[in-house]
């Protein structure tokens, strides 16, 4: 009777373990490694009870799991490195993972590290696509920029110096957003130099305004070799500053001056050839 129950009691044991087993084998297959690793586990408990007869294939589940968890661990170090933007070493960490899944034939993990390559390879080429529309657009930025200088020199050659700051001013911009440090530092030379060629070109320009109201008043007074000296000087200053269109309409008013004072000239020789023939007129008369 001890015996039986003793015999019944070892039964139960093994049914219990085969059932723990049951369990873990569900679990594995089903792809639940966790869980079952934490069954297996207690079917090692139950196993101890059993005169360890589950253990050693117990122990097999439980190390296959450990690889298991290795490639797992490989993936989601890899997958931490690619949202840092790490990309060489998630690869590695990743080639590893299916480096190992493939050495201990576990096709989901190797499936795992290769969705999870897949992905890198996808946000790299993004990433890249990414980096070759910001080196598109920087490019067209510094070509602008350069364009901007190339029109800032010209308007500087040209004697605009108001025009030349504009174009400075927004090639710096440009460069500002490049963050060259170097372009930057020669464009504020230049809009330096257009500022003090601009105050210096305002000056000369009030002077030659200057020359020009003074030379209206000798005009009006009748002084037009005076007038003429003043509009003159005016025209060299207009000339030196490149303002042409300016130069010209001195070039006008002088030749106004002149029919001024030709016509002028004319109507006083009519005068006086009148005053003369009135003078002679005279002298007949008291003749006769």
């Amino acid at each position: 009777k001890l015996g039986d129950k003793e015999r019944e009691a070892k039964i139960l044991e093994y049914l219990k373990l085969l059932e723990a087993v049951n369990k873990a084998d569900e679990e594995y297959g089903g792809q639940n490694y966790e869980r079952a690793q934490e069954s297996y586990k207690i079917a090692k408990e139950r196993s101890r009870y059993a005169d360890n007869v589950s253990d050693a294939y117990i122990d097999k589940k439980l190390e296959e799991l450990a690889h298991f968890f290795s490639v797992f661990d490989q993936i989601r170090l890899g997958d931490a490195l690619l949202e840092r933007q790490a990309y060489t070493r998630a690869e590695e960490k990743y080639l590893e993972a299916r480096r190992l899944a493939t050495s201990i034939y576990f096709e989901k993990g190797r499936k795992d590290a290769m969705e999870a390559l897949s992905r890198l390879y996808e946000e790299l080429a993004k990433e890249e696509e990414k980096e070759d529309t910001q080196r598109k657009e920087a490019a067209d930025t510094e070509a602008g920029a350069a364009q901007l200088i190339a029109m800032g020199d010209k308007a500087f050659g040209e004697g605009d110096y108001e025009g030349a700051k504009v174009y400075y001013t927004m090639a710096m911009e440009k460069y500002r957003e490049l963050e060259d440090e170097e372009k930057m530092a020669l464009l504020e030379t230049k809009l330096n130099s257009s500022e003090k060629k601009a105050k210096e070109k305002e000056e000369k320009m009030a002077q030659a305004e200057g020359y020009i109201e003074e030379a209206k008043k000798l005009e009006e007074e009748g002084d037009y070799e005076k007038a003429k000296k003043k509009y003159l000087q005016a025209k060299e200053i207009y000339k030196e500053l490149q303002e042409e269109d300016k130069a010209s309409q001195v070039d006008n008013r002088i030749d106004m001056l002149h029919a001024e004072k030709e016509e002028k000239e004319k109507k006083r020789k009519k005068k006086e050839e009148e005053g003369e023939e009135e003078e002679e007129k005279k002298n007949f008369h008291i003749l006769i």
